[in-house]
């Protein structure tokens, strides 16, 4: 299970949830992929979170200006409440961390290739944030996380920390499609649940 999220961390994870959320509302431009990609690095790191939050913010209403002030939101650009992780079944719960790890760990590897990021690469984050905010099960989450998995086949990751070490984890299952739990690298430091959870996800999707 994830580390509890300090405040601010938990603000931009909820807020980048919500530009992912207004990308499907409207169609984007380069400044709203940068902004998500960035905030999801900041997430990474650690640093400059309350900035990454405000950026988001901006992006968001200039992509829907109408939501910013509208008296009966309709939730569809709404920034996500973490707290809903909570009340999630421990197998929902499990698959929704890990699309948030896959997005970040995701973002910092693109960002750090050097190589133009794909359009479908951007848009398996994106998905991968929306599928976080919604009500669904493991069978539509599952397959979220093996597209994220798909996007990374190919690209050089030979980097150092936890977020190139589980893109390559994700490339390597989008290959094989079978993840063992033993085989699970120890940098990675994932539980006993996201372990379960990473191994029901691509039995699901297979």
């Amino acid at each position: 299970m994830e580390q509890t999220l300090s405040v601010e961390a938990a603000r931009l994870t909820g807020g980048l949830i919500g530009l992912a959320r207004t990308l499907y509302v409207n169609e984007p431009g380069p400044d709203p992929w940068q902004t998500l990609l960035e905030g999801l690095a900041a997430l990474d790191s650690g640093s400059g979170l309350e900035e990454q939050s405000r950026r988001g913010w901006q992006q968001k209403w200039v992509l829907a200006p109408g939501c910013a002030g509208c008296a009966a939101p309709c939730g569809r650009t709404a920034d996500y409440d973490l707290a809903g992780l909570e009340s999630a079944p421990p197998l929902v719960r499990g698959l929704k961390e890990l699309l948030l790890r896959a997005a970040r760990s995701m973002a910092v590897c693109l960002l750090a290739s050097g190589q133009e990021i794909r359009e479908e690469q951007k848009w398996c984050i994106a998905k991968a944030l929306f599928a976080v905010g919604e009500d669904w099960d493991e069978g539509y989450l599952a397959p979220v996380l093996a597209e994220a998995a798909g996007c990374l086949v190919g690209l050089p990751l030979s980097g150092e920390g936890q977020a190139a070490a589980f893109c390559r984890l994700l490339a390597g299952l989008g290959q094989t499609g079978s993840p063992a739990l033993d085989a699970m690298p120890e940098e990675l430091k994932l539980s006993p649940a996201e372990g379960q959870a990473l191994k029901t996800a691509f039995s699901l999707a297979l």
